[in-house]
Formats: structure tokens, C-alpha cells, sequence
């Protein structure tokens, strides 16, 4: 089942290009505070994702959004993922940390989106005829990438291959973890028909 959820684009690319660019600024200012929280693996991996944020530009800002895929992703046991939007472009077959497939994002209050980290999406269709080998799987600098089979919920055919990238909320379960403790959709505004 695929969700598409429709939305206003113009207040959300807004946002989503007020949220990104705050917290890189932040994150420039306060880089030694936030690495503490990381192992010495994951700090380089976050580093890098972070610059590859605060690089892209408006126009690649306004290709994120114009259709939540999903609704914010949250699990009973393990926090949640988010609300993800997603720059369709970029979900090609090829991993490039400089071209995110999802932001993602917390909600806030007062309606606005944080964000708080990254996911890479690979479509196992897409990647498999790149790569015949078998054993060649994506990886992002040096981090392999997990599978999620099909049937999934975000109704992606084939399978797909992901990794989170918590670049700007820490993570207690570790910076490439799916599910974080630290996010909740509990302040997601319910959306009206």
C-alpha cells in the first residue's frame, strides 16, 4: 500500500529549507559538542553528511517534499524515524552522499519541521543492474546498508536497501540506526482532507 499524502509545497519547501539551514549553522558552531555523543566510527560519517546538507543548494532544497511518502514514521518500542521527504531524483540506483534521497525531519508544535538526519535509499531493482555481482552491496563511506524486503510499508517493489544517518539529533542506539529514541511524531498535526 502506498501512502501520498498531498501537501501544501510552498510553506514546506519553506521549511525545509529554514530547518536545513539552521542546524548546519549549529552544527558548524557546535561540532566538538555534538561528536562526544558519537563513537570515533560514526563521527566522520556524520561530519560528512552534514556538509553534504548545508552544500545543497535552494534548488535542490526545493526538489524534497512535494509528496510525503509517508506520514512521520513511528514505532511503539523503538522512538521513531520521522517524516521523510523525499527528493525522487536522486533515488537512482547510485549512493552519493552528496545527493540525500530523504531529509528527515521531527515535527514540531508550533507546525514547523526540524530536521534531524538523513536516510540513503537505494531500490534493490535499481542497484542490482548497476552491480551484478551479488556480493557487491551499497555501501556509505565504508557502511553497509541495510535490505528491507517486499512486501514493505513504504510499498517499494523489489526491495530496497537504506541507512540513517542521525546528523543533527543524537541517537543513544548510535548515529546509523534506524529508529531513534530521541525523535517522536507525537506532535504531527493530523492532516485534513
Amino acid at each position: 500500500m502506498k501512502a501520498n499524502l498531498k501537501i501544501s509545497v510552498l510553506p514546506l519547501l519553506a521549511a525545509a529549507i529554514a530547518c536545513t539551514l539552521a542546524p548546519a549553522a549549529d552544527a558548524t558552531d557546535n561540532s566538538s559538542d555534538h561528536d562526544r555523543h558519537y563513537s570515533s566510527n560514526f563521527a566522520p560519517i556524520v561530519n560528512e553528511v552534514r556538509r553534504a546538507v548545508q552544500s545543497l543548494s535552494k534548488e535542490d532544497l526545493a526538489k524534497y517534499g512535494s509528496v510525503l511518502r509517508t506520514p512521520c514514521v513511528t514505532g511503539p518500542e523503538f522512538g521513531a524515524m520521522g517524516v521523510h521527504l523525499i527528493n525522487h531524483e536522486n533515488v537512482d540506483g547510485i549512493l552519493d552522499v552528496n545527493k540525500p534521497e530523504a531529509l528527515i525531519f521531527e515535527p514540531q508544535s508550533n507546525g514547523k519541521l526540524r530536521i534531524v538526519g538523513v536516510e540513503y535509499i537505494v531500490p534493490k531493482d535499481a542497484w542490482d543492474p548497476l552491480h551484478p555481482n551479488p556480493l557487491d552491496r551499497p555501501s556509505l563511506l565504508g557502511h553497509l546498508l541495510n535490505f528491507v524486503s517486499s512486501p514493505n510499508r513504504y510499498g517499494i517493489e523489489g526491495g530496497f536497501y537504506e541507512i540513517h544517518v542521525w546528523a543533527y539529533e543524537d541517537n543513544p542506539k548510535g548515529a546509523l540506526t534506524d529508529w531513534n529514541t530521541q525523535v517522536t511524531c507525537e506532535k504531527q498535526r493530523i492532516p485534513r482532507p
